[in-house]
């Protein structure tokens, strides 16, 4: 061949060969996620070329080499926690929903993603009478199917939306809409009101275990579907209940459901309003909000406010989030001044994880010395989260001692 032809050939294989070729590379991805939901992975290529990965697992062998960029949407409530492999190790530095990585010839890279559920609540289900089927829909398309009364914890935040099915004469049911928001709970609630309803309740009678607890609240008979007379806290839920002081959960129409909700953590805004109710305080003369952003406009923005104006220690600082679980040393404090109970100095003999330098400490010395609180247990756990159950059962200790002995 001669030298003119053989530069020719070599000069028009150049021209056509592409600038990014396709080599012996390894691409390959795994999402998890505890509810199966895994958000949209957007690849851009080396020549701004894009595709998608909506599943749990992807791999490929035909991609170009060059330098990709990584975009992933995650689903409602997570949070991504993302792991780039390259031969094997890991590349510091990329993590988190966008990343940029190089693929070279003869490259595996393999990417490990965690939907991890971060901002979650509390959906609960329920009818009058009860044994209704529904659908449950939420963000992402997520759905359940169920059966009256029935809840969903550590569902995402988000929107939800739910259809329950017809009773035949009681006409068409229409779709409700509510929103979760972090580490809160919504609830649907729908009274059927005709013959088939009224059957149905019949029916449930007959076949309900006759142990649930059944008070009057106001002028509503309720039957706690969720409280036994046999339970050991049942007593504490009557007497608190009957007092006015707890009463069951409602729905967004103000409606009872049914459901006391003994093992739910008490938050500090559903606090102020029992430890109002206990010693008999009323918020109807306050024409001032609370200073908390987070209470204003609630339906606890009054109680906030009185507790800020009577200088409860829990409530002062503004920064404080309402929704989050009160402690039981929080509980105890609360619970004393709004009796105006004097606090004792602290001795640390009563408990081993309860010291001079404890916060609550003095409050929680007097609740022991009045016997407000159990002595015979070593440990008081005053940072753990009190549920409803125990908050009944240590309001009726406080009434016992310090509004029926006066």
């Amino acid at each position: 061949m001669n030298a003119t032809l053989y530069t020719f050939i070599t000069v028009f294989i150049s021209l056509f060969t592409p600038a990014f070729a396709f080599a012996a590379t390894e691409f390959s991805v795994v999402q998890t996620s505890r509810l199966d939901v895994y958000g949209v992975m957007t690849v851009i290529d080396p020549k701004n070329k894009t595709f998608a990965i909506e599943t749990p697992e992807y791999s490929s062998t035909e991609l170009r080499t060059g330098a990709y960029t990584v975009i992933i949407a995650p689903p409602a409530g997570t949070t991504t926690n993302t792991t780039v492999f390259k031969n094997g190790l890991p590349l510091d530095g990329l993590s988190g929903s966008r990343f940029s990585f190089t693929l070279e010839e003869n490259d595996s890279i393999f990417i490990q993603v965690e939907h991890e559920y971060t901002r979650t609540g509390l959906v609960t289900v329920n009818t009058d009478p009860q044994g209704i089927d529904f659908t449950l829909t939420g963000p992402d398309n997520l759905q359940w199917k169920g059966t009256t009364p029935e809840e969903y914890s550590e569902v995402p935040e988000g929107q939800y939306s739910i259809v329950f099915d017809d009773l035949p004469g009681c006409g068409a049911t229409k779709p409700m809409a509510n929103r979760l928001l972090k580490a809160a709970r919504t609830n649907f609630y729908l009274t059927y009101t005709c013959k088939a309803a009224d059957d149905l309740r019949a029916e449930n009678y007959t076949n309900s275990n006759p142990d649930h607890l059944s008070l009057t609240v106001g002028d509503t008979q309720i039957n706690f579907y969720d409280v036994q007379s046999s339970d050991w806290f049942a007593d504490y839920v009557r007497t608190t209940v009957d007092g006015g002081i707890l009463e069951g959960y409602k729905d967004d129409q103000g409606n009872l459901t049914g459901e006391f909700g003994p093992a739910d953590n008490v938050n500090l805004a559903q606090l102020a309003k029992v430890a109002h109710k206990l010693a008999g305080i009323t918020t109807d003369s306050l024409r001032f909000d609370s200073q908390n952003p987070r209470a204003k406009g609630t339906w606890f923005n009054g109680y906030f406010a009185s507790a800020e104006y009577r200088n409860w220690i829990a409530y002062v600082l503004p920064t404080e989030d309402p929704s989050r679980p009160a402690t039981r040393a929080e509980v105890v404090a609360t619970l004393l001044q709004a009796l105006e109970k004097d606090a004792l100095w602290p001795t640390a003999t009563f408990y081993t994880d309860v010291l001079p330098h404890t916060k609550y400490s003095y409050a929680i010395e007097r609740a022991a010395v009045d016997g407000l609180i159990d002595t015979s247990v070593k440990t008081f756990r005053p940072n753990d989260p009190i549920n409803r159950a125990e908050l009944a059962k240590l309001i009726t200790t406080a009434i016992d001692l310090y509004i029926v002995q006066k």
